[in-house]
């Protein structure tokens, strides 16, 4: 498989919420929002009940988590970074924090058991087994590439 324009992996998973009707209805990975009740009826989908505020943005139908850290998520990690793996990806994986129980407390300590976790959580499937576990192998390492050396510089101050 050619990964030439895959650049990166971001990790950050999900918990779905499976029994709620709504986002059975109207999806699962967008916040709820208030829709027009002659689309929705036209569409033959229930309309969404207003909130307090009058408005559905703030509700989710997910709770974001990192894989590993706090329960598990609706993503089975360990497959499809088998599935990357076989298929020769060698490209950086990003820990994308969202976590309500991590990077969300707004506490630096549980921001930091998020990552840790998550890496892991991973580490088995990424890296390889040596003398200490697992752990990324610093000999494969290369020296990193200069991009186009043709750019200007610009700064803020000429942007605005």
């Amino acid at each position: 498989m050619d990964f030439s324009k895959l650049r990166r992996i971001h990790i950050k998973g999900t918990r779905n919420f499976p029994n709620d009707a709504e986002a059975v209805n109207w999806g699962r990975l967008f916040p709820r929002q208030r829709v027009n009740d002659a689309l929705a009826a036209k569409a033959g989908l229930p309309a969404l009940p207003p909130d307090a505020e009058g408005g559905n943005w703030d509700r989710m139908n997910y709770e974001p988590r990192l894989p590993g850290f706090g329960g598990s998520d609706s993503c089975d990690w360990t497959k499809f970074l088998e599935t990357l793996m076989a298929k020769g990806y060698a490209r950086p994986f990003v820990i994308e924090n969202e976590g309500c129980n991590s990077s969300h407390t707004g506490n630096m300590g549980a921001t930091m058991q998020g990552f840790r976790a998550t890496i892991l959580n991973t580490a088995p499937v990424v890296w390889p087994l040596g003398p200490n576990g697992y752990a990324f192998d610093k000999s494969a390492l290369k020296p990193m590439k200069l991009g186009n050396t043709n750019l200007k510089q610009v700064t803020m101050k000429d942007l605005i």
